[in-house]
């Protein structure tokens, strides 16, 4: 995730992510001006699970996108813009999964086979295993060491999803923190740059295909294969978030070694394109890695040449000394210089990262208290849609290994159809969800809200299933529309390039058109219309509305309406919307709220459109928190203290107007606990071309209601 330093990760961020709990409150503290959130008028309870009653509304283990073992029709591969399994060529294939986290990763076997089946149960067909190497080599002298009893525990995990249908995908670095000494350096202490030295650092290089060794050509005993043969294995990142620059040029400025590379860089683009770099100061390594400078600007170009040797100096040596035939990408972070897309091309996929109220913290990185914007992302300038789309290639596979709609942000009821039609509408092949949880003990049983874990939030796994079948269910189709952004092939001058590929600000305009960028060459035939880059920041909104005159967002499959902050979705077998008030329509679907934020959609459960469906899961969602959580202003946008169980739903009710055909005799509507278990039938009423109920979170005041089942 976003700002981690791996000095940062162990005492600190179990800190911020789980706290203490607040002390019980009596709502709004007039003296300090602090908000607590209880049980009362305003909040319901949630008797929360994260197990699945098999064969319930909520398990989407045979929705079709899961077929057991995983691995049975070969590799994953990369063919074109999307993955296939190499023995069912032509078949496009998608991944949606969650990470695991630190103490996640090395639960004891029979955790891992439950939580396997929960996950498939879930509707996931991929996982990521992510920040698991500083376990895996505790304590270890040089942090390359294999600690024999958490590589069981992860061998168990990873058979565990193998058999159920689970694709893995992981990291060869992420937070592992080896000694100066480990790298031949004589210094006390820990590495606190390792990214960034293992792109010019020998030592630090061999470090890591030390650790790579050892990992890949393990022997997983359940499965009688090596990791690195291992064809569930389909992923491989090389550095989590490496891209270098990320922190600035600090750890290459005080590196003799990178500011003598730098040198002898400079002075071969010196001879070699003296036009372009004659002025450029080799004594020069600007402060600021985003200020664009033309000093600044062919630093940049060096990161660029110094990552491209790095990348396919360690993919030959897993694949040709290692011999593993996983699929590599790497650089899913935050600095991107243009230069930086070229370097991409030599990649099997591109992967990006992108958060929604990703947490910013006042006093101290990774402890509270933490601030997020906390405001409804239908109503910003881009109508909440993300900006990897500037970092994808248009002709190769495209994944995001980490997004999230983060807690405890009051608007994460919309992520599901928000993120599941983006994902649809612009024909992405992977994304992971950051996380389900950090530690073993999240796992399975109910814990206090987190800022990423799932499996610490009902709200977040309701609106899963929304994105479930908006994207790996394919209810929206790809976008009949693509604008490329055209980098030129070859090498930008520093004097005229203009930075970073973050240039592109009208992010609305995905939801009209496909977008991505295309490394050299002209656009593809039957394209509508392209950027050029340089120059992809003048774009001007009215340019781009101009085009669209006739054309509905998402072909008509979106509601984008920003003045009153409602997102919707509309395809035959599912459709809802998120809004702050009143009634809204989408398709056969719609309702009356009152209450801000809210989330309603529908799914059909056996493949038919809605209105002929004769089982279909319904989801009312509002606003979830914990007990006693604490923020220090009304509009909640500063935490201060986390809370304890149980978890709350706001309450608040909709009046559900679902249209059908047919008769709707012998209709019934179940009101759902959370793991899918019929409570109670909900009465309802026909009216003109369909049916209507109230749904209502507080109708059992002691567990709140936000899933319903509705049969005939």
């Amino acid at each position: 995730m976003r700002r981690i330093v791996a000095a940062m990760l162990a005492a600190a961020v179990s800190t911020a992510l789980y706290g203490e709990a607040a002390s019980a409150g009596t709502g709004k503290d007039a003296q300090a001006g602090k908000v607590t959130v209880t049980a009362g008028p305003d909040w319901v309870p949630i008797k929360d699970s994260t197990d699945i009653v098999p064969g319930s509304a909520m398990d989407f283990s045979s929705q079709g996108w899961i077929d057991a073992p995983a691995g049975k029709y070969g590799r994953v591969v990369a063919k074109g813009p999307h993955f296939e399994f190499e023995k069912l060529p032509g078949n496009p294939q998608r991944f949606y999964g969650v990470n695991l986290c630190f103490g996640a990763n090395f639960p004891e076997r029979k955790a891992a086979d439950e939580l396997a089946s929960r996950l498939v149960r879930s509707g996931y067909n991929a996982l990521r295993l992510h920040h698991y190497e500083m376990g895996l080599t505790e304590g270890s002298s040089d942090g390359t060491r294999i600690n024999e009893r958490r590589m069981a525990q992860l061998d168990d995990l990873a058979a565990a999803c193998i058999e159920k249908g689970v694709y893995l995908t992981t990291d060869l670095y992420v937070s592992r923190n080896p000694t100066w000494r480990a790298i031949g350096e004589n210094r006390d202490g820990r590495c606190d740059n390792y990214k960034d030295l293992c792109l010019f650092h020998e030592g630090a290089y061999s470090n890591l295909c030390d650790f790579a060794r050892q990992f890949l050509c393990h022997v997983n005993p359940r499965t009688g294969r090596r990791w690195a043969d291992e064809p569930a294995l389909a992923w491989i990142a090389l550095i989590n978030e490496g891209n270098p620059g990320n922190y600035g040029f600090a750890p290459y400025k005080s590196s003799p070694v990178a500011t003598a590379k730098w040198k002898a860089w400079l002075a071969a683009k010196k001879k070699s394109e003296p036009a372009a770099y004659g002025d450029v100061r080799e004594d020069v390594i600007p402060d600021n890695a985003w200020e664009w400078t033309k000093q600044c600007r062919a630093f940049a170009a060096f990161l660029a040449d110094l990552e491209r040797d790095f990348d396919a100096r360690f993919m030959k040596f897993l694949r040709e000394e290692i011999g593993c035939k996983a699929l590599y990408s790497n650089m899913s972070s935050w600095y991107n210089p243009v230069e930086y897309q070229r370097v991409r091309m030599a990649y099997d996929y591109v992967d990006d990262h992108f958060y929604v109220d990703h947490p910013q913290f006042i006093e101290a990185q990774w402890r509270l208290p933490s601030k997020c914007p906390n405001v409804n992302p239908a109503r910003s300038d881009s109508a909440g849609f993300q900006g990897v789309v500037n970092h994808r290639l248009l002709d190769r596979p495209f994944t995001i290994t980490e997004f999230n709609f983060s807690g405890p942000g009051r608007w994460r009821g919309v992520g599901g159809i928000m993120l599941g039609a983006q994902a649809a509408l612009q024909d992405y092949d992977g994304i992971w969800r950051f996380a389900w949880s950090h530690d073993e003990r999240g796992l399975l049983e109910p814990a206090p809200l987190a800022y990423f874990d799932t499996a610490r939030d009902p709200l977040t796994r309701a609106t899963e299933r929304a994105a479930l079948c908006l994207y790996l269910r394919r209810d929206v189709e790809p976008l009949s529309r693509v604008t490329p952004m055209i980098v030129p092939d070859g090498k930008d001058d520093p004097s005229i390039s203009r930075g970073g590929m973050d240039g592109f600000k009208n992010l609305w305009y995905g939801w009209y058109s496909r977008l991505g960028t295309i490394v050299g060459g002209e656009p593809p035939a039957g394209s509508f219309g392209s950027f050029a880059h340089p120059g992809l920041s003048s774009v001007k909104d009215a340019d781009l509305k101009a085009k669209l005159d006739g054309i509905k967002p998402g072909d008509g499959h979106v509601i984008i309406d920003r003045e009153r902050g409602v997102f919707g979705v509309v395809s035959p077998r599912t459709c809802g919307f998120s809004c702050e008030d009143g009634e809204v329509a989408a398709g056969p679907l719609s309702a009356k709220v009152s209450v801000a934020p809210c989330a309603v959609w529908a799914s059909s459960l056996d493949g038919l459109p809605i209105e002929s469906s004769r089982r279909m899961l319904l989801s009312h969602v509002t606003d979830v928190q914990d007990e006693s959580i604490q923020y220090a202003d009304a509009d909640r946008k500063i935490l201060l203290k986390w809370g304890r169980l149980p978890h709350l739903m706001q309450r608040g009710r909709a009046e559900i107007s679902l249209r059908l055909s047919g008769d709707a005799k012998g209709l019934k509507v179940y009101a759902l606990s959370a793991n899918g278990a019929r409570r109670c039938e909900v009465p309802w009423k026909a009216v003109a071309g369909g049916v209507a109920f109230t749904a209502d979170t507080a109708r059992d005041p002691e567990d709140a209601t936000f899933a319903y089942e509705i049969v005939r």
